[in-house]
């Protein structure tokens, strides 16, 4: 299977915003209408833009108009002339000479094609160094105010654009600061921070016990929900692994693009059906990449044999994948039996790999090295099953005792790169126990990273 490249994700992710409308902070829509800077509502959206950049970025999507219920639909008054209307070389400088300062918004407009009609989508980049002050004042036909000359403009938690005001907002600006490493925005704001109470708190109350007990619950409900859409799509799971992992202590709140732009860095390139795949084209058009309120999820597999993907990433940085078992599918022939074996170097494969991902993950995401980490694994309808090497031949191991096994460990970011071999193999000797009490020798599982590590099939 050839790997989609990042300007083909980002565009199955625009029409996707298209065949999915949901507004949220960082997503926004309106109605059909051409964009007049003077106009009340060329104005309007000006706004959102610069509110947009001082929340972190986000996107607009025009020529959507909202019903009774609050779900946008495809507005019928949307024409060529309309979506011709949003022209960079026209809202560009209209955004910029409203802002202060020589650094203007950056933004950039696709048109996208859904059922025949072309809409505008204007994607937003956030601030880099300092947030976007209002340059002028611009008031409706009836001298209501639209824009107010030095407000601050940003995105609420209820998907409007407001003047910075409420400690709320504050916060908003703030995680954005702290996302961005603008610590001379911070020093600057830093009275205005113990002014409302707003100094950084660590967390405290919760336990670390407590706070990975959430952490599996929230892995439990995870697996629920893939097995759940699984059966919906007539879906028969023998067997499963899950791989899960979170920061002990949640990350600021990251927008879609954001999330987007990560789990494209952190694939790894070492297995040809790698962790985190984004579909692209492929399959049937119910394989996806969809951005839902917890943050971005894609599910490949429904209605159809073969690979069934789950994963999740949320907004505050925890990652869950669910997958079938490659054993049971039915294009092994005679190597593997359905619901009969495991292999043991799929086993070392994929648990190398959801590693090497979380190290990833993170790293993109800017976690520091001393910041604490849940890695889980899990294999699940395991009895009866069989241990075998990669030729479908049995290992000398009894058959699995027990139907499900799983392994969690918690360390730094810094001590799972650091002993990342040893993890891998803490974590394959936990899994492959069940096989009543088969011990895996170390020279093996490092004779399989050691493959593993020198693979690179889906770069």
């Amino acid at each position: 299977m050839t790997q989609p490249n990042r300007e083909q994700e980002a565009a199955e992710y625009r029409i996707n915003l298209l065949r999915y409308p949901n507004e949220r902070p960082d997503v926004d829509y309106k109605a059909a209408m051409a964009f007049q800077k003077r106009e009340p509502f060329g104005i309007k959206l000006i706004k959102h833009i610069i509110a947009f950049a001082n929340g972190g970025g986000g996107t607009i999507i025009i020529g959507f108009k909202e019903d009774g219920n609050g779900r946008h639909l495809p507005d019928d008054e949307m024409t060529p002339d309309i979506a011709g209307s949003y022209d960079p070389t026209v809202l560009t400088p209209a955004v910029n000479e409203a802002v202060r300062g020589s650094v203007g918004v950056r933004l950039q407009i696709h048109k996208e094609i859904l059922d025949d009609v072309t809409y505008p989508i204007i994607t937003v980049e956030s601030f880099q160094e300092l947030p976007y002050f209002c340059a002028v004042d611009r008031n409706d036909e009836r001298g209501r105010p639209l824009l107010k000359q030095g407000a601050l403009y940003i995105r609420s938690n209820e998907a409007s654009s407001v003047e910075l005001a409420t400690p709320d907002d504050w916060l908003r600006l703030l995680e954005v600061a702290v996302t961005r490493r603008q610590d001379d925005l911070l020093i600057r704001f830093g009275a205005l921070i113990r002014q409302f109470g707003l100094a950084p708190q660590e967390a405290h109350g919760a336990s670390l016990d407590q706070l990975k007990q959430d952490f599996q619950n929230w892995v439990e409900q995870q697996k629920a929900e893939a097995l759940r859409l699984a059966i919906e799509g007539d879906r028969e799971i023998l067997g499963s692994c899950l791989f899960a992992y979170g920061p002990v202590k949640p990350l600021p709140t990251r927008i879609d693009s954001d999330l987007l732009k990560v789990m494209q860095e952190a694939r790894r390139p070492n297995t040809g059906w790698p962790i985190g795949l984004i579909p692209y084209g492929f399959r049937n058009p119910k394989d996806r990449l969809t951005p839902v309120d917890e943050g971005l999820r894609t599910v490949i597999g429904l209605n159809e044999e073969g690979h069934y993907d789950y994963w999740l990433l949320t907004r505050s940085g925890a990652f869950f994948l669910f997958r079938n078992l490659e054993e049971d599918e039915t294009f092994w022939g005679d190597r593997f039996r359905p619901g009969a074996t495991l292999s043991g170097p799929t086993v070392v494969w994929r648990i190398a790999e959801a590693l090497d991902h979380c190290i990833a993950l993170y790293r993109s995401l800017g976690v520091a090295g001393e910041a604490m980490v849940f890695f889980e694994v899990e294999y699940d309808g395991l009895t009866g099953r069989t241990l075998t090497d990669d030729k479908g031949r049995a290992i000398r191991a009894g058959p699995a005792t027990r139907k499900t096994t799983r392994f969690l460990r918690t360390a730094s970011l810094d001590q799972m790169v650091a002993d990342a071999d040893g993890i891998v193999l803490e974590a394959v000797r936990e899994i492959v126990s069940v096989f009543q009490f088969f011990d895996v020798p170390p020279a093996y599982v490092a004779r399989e990273l050691q493959e593993y590590r020198n693979s690179n099939v889906s770069g």
